[in-house]
């Protein structure tokens, strides 16, 4: 009786371990815990994990409204921009509702960033990627990105 309990309770605990988890938030630093919980309360789950995609340091699946980000950012010191990049391409989607919608944000990325989004051939694209790249160049990034989520993004 007690060696089948034993084996009924390793059985349950190993399928817990099959279940969702939960986006990670600890590793992040105190001052980026405010914009993933942000996040979290429009509906986004944040999660630290390699991209399928290499090279990514970061993206958005907007259709499981999950943001998926490299930890390598962390070791090169861009966790903060790479999540507030994420972040406005989340404040995009709400915008559009069920696709990514150019804001018309009225300033421009610095010069230095042009490569990164001209990258993309469709112009559409290049405009949703400049927004980002914008955003995360600002001093006030954080501040600034809060904003448009809160004036774009429903809490869910």
């Amino acid at each position: 009786m007690g060696r089948l309990s034993n084996l009924k309770l390793a059985i349950a605990i190993a399928g817990l371990s099959l279940l969702p988890q939960p986006a990670i938030a600890l590793p992040w630093p105190a001052s980026l815990q405010p914009l993933v919980q942000s996040l979290t309360r429009f509906g986004f789950q944040v999660r630290l994990q390699r991209p399928r995609q290499d090279g990514l340091y970061g993206y958005l699946a907007p259709a499981e409204r999950l943001i998926v980000i490299n930890p390598v950012v962390f070791e090169l010191g861009i966790a903060e921009a790479t999540l507030v990049h994420e972040a406005v391409h989340a404040a995009q989607f709400c915008a559009g509702r069920t696709q990514l919608r150019v804001l018309g944000l009225p300033y421009d990325p610095p010069p230095q960033v042009r490569r990164a989004f001209l990258r993309y051939r469709d112009p559409r694209r290049q405009q949703l990627e400049a927004e980002a790249y914008a955003v995360q160049a600002r001093s006030d990034r954080l501040t600034e990105v809060q904003r448009l989520l809160n004036q774009y993004c429903k809490p869910r």
